[in-house]
């Protein structure tokens, strides 16, 4: 279902569903690709929902800009005033400082983003700045410091002068934060042993407690983030990556470990790709939307886990292949077909998921999975892995999900069209937000 629809002669853009999609623009005199991202909140919304996972812990945006978290909390990074784990949703505050100095709790009521490191938290507030809580051994916080906290504090600017500002996405790697700019830069803190920052540089284990902008990258429209990677999606319809490497994810023909400058991802003939409109980044693994809705992936497999969902038993790949379904065919065998009516993509962990349009009637499609699955993280009410994309809750029109990242004890998170949130896999700490931890 469409989002929004172009007038060809007007340019005018006009509304006709709720979500998040981009409308590209191009020039053709002089190449150049530009994109707007344009999100359809619903009346009286301010954002879209959205749900991410952390190592353990899950965080939820509402549509009302309110963010809500729950499961492990050990190093603050549910952002709710304490250290203890919660077994169900609870309203995020912040720190805020005042003009004469002093300090007071505000819930958030305005955000517009989320994202989860694995013991970090981030938020993007309506007005452009990033708010963070949790771990910040490598000052992945962004506060100038290598404090943890478990409140939100503003995120600093360059060099710690002033603060962050003008951001519209954020996303975050283990202990590395990321936030995209309106102008399509880049802004890093935290880890950078890897190259993930894309300045040419490595910083051993050492903290970065600053933004550091980015190179030879400026017309970026989403961002993702794996372990210790980032992934960017440009304006042109192709794909940028630096950091860790190690598995191929960057779909570069090549398994190289530090890649310290951004790269593009290529195509099956071992051209630059172009054509994409969604990217989403597992701890080792990159899968893509392309602009025809068919989805492609790249990078670690995990053998049998299937993470790829492309029906193969690989231990990682290092060139793109399309994600495939397993059907019956005409005579009773099994026959690949390949995924052809994608929504939007989450990979995280060990897994993949993929929401999927409603059909012409308007019927939900649910979403289809792959992937590592030992506590049935998958949706599939078994623990049997799944290597080719898999139908699951095909009742529900899904508007936004997510995995925890812990690749051990993983557990699965959706959000449907009626604003339900189903929750299934581990349980220890309370990821499922059923109010137990069984």
């Amino acid at each position: 279902p469409k989002v929004a629809t172009v007038d060809e002669t007007t340019g005018e853009v006009t509304a006709v569903g709720q979500g998040t999609t981009y409308v590209k623009l191009y020039n053709k005199k002089n190449d150049l690709s530009a994109a707007v991202r344009i999100n359809v909140t619903g009346e009286g919304n301010i954002t879209f929902a959205k749900i991410t996972g952390g190592y353990n812990h899950f965080v939820a945006l509402k549509a009302n800009g309110t963010v809500w978290t729950w499961g492990y909390n050990g190093n603050g990074e549910l952002g709710v005033g304490d250290n203890t784990n919660k077994t169900k949703a609870t309203q995020a505050i912040a720190e805020v400082e005042q003009s004469d100095g002093s300090k007071v709790d505000q819930k958030i009521e305005d955000a517009i983003d989320i994202a989860a490191g694995a013991n970090h938290t981030l938020i993007l507030r309506k007005d452009g700045t990033v708010w963070a809580t949790g771990y910040n051994n490598k000052g992945q916080l962004g506060d100038g410091t290598t404090k943890t906290t478990n409140k939100f504090h503003k995120v600093k600017g360059p060099n710690g002068v002033g603060y962050l500002q003008n951001i519209v996405q954020i996303a975050a790697e283990n202990n590395t934060s990321h936030a995209l700019t309106a102008d399509g830069s880049v802004y890093s803190f935290g880890y950078n042993y890897y190259g993930q920052f894309g300045n040419n540089t490595t910083t051993d284990e050492n903290a970065n407690p600053y933004p550091v902008k980015m190179q030879k990258v400026s017309n970026i429209i989403q961002i993702t983030a794996g372990e210790q990677h980032i992934s960017m999606l440009d304006a042109d319809g192709s794909v940028w990556s630096t950091g860790y490497n190690g598995y191929g994810q960057f779909g570069i023909g090549t398994t190289d470990t530090y890649i310290v400058l951004p790269t593009q991802m290529k195509d099956t003939k071992g051209s630059i790709l172009y054509g994409v409109k969604e990217i989403a980044s597992g701890t080792y693994h990159t899968a893509i939307i392309k602009e025809d809705n068919t989805v492609w992936s790249v990078g670690y497999n995990g053998g049998g886990y299937g993470i790829l969902g492309q029906g193969k038993e690989d231990s990682y790949t290092i060139t793109i292949s399309q994600v495939k379904e397993q059907v019956e065919g005409t005579d009773g065998q099994k026959v690949e077909k390949a995924i052809t009516d994608a929504k939007h993509i989450t990979a995280s962990g060990y897994t993949t998921y993929i929401t999927r349009q409603k059909t012409e009637n308007g019927e939900p499609q649910g979403m289809y999975v792959s992937g590592y699955n030992p506590y049935g993280e998958l949706f599939t009410k078994d623990t049997t892995n799944r290597k080719y994309a898999t139908p699951v809750e095909t009742d529900k029109d899904i508007l936004t999900a997510s995995t925890t990242k812990n690749v051990d004890i993983q557990t699965g998170a959706i959000a449907d069209q009626d604003g339900m949130v189903y929750t299934v896999g581990y349980n220890g700490n309370g990821e499922m937000g059923d109010d137990s931890t069984s």
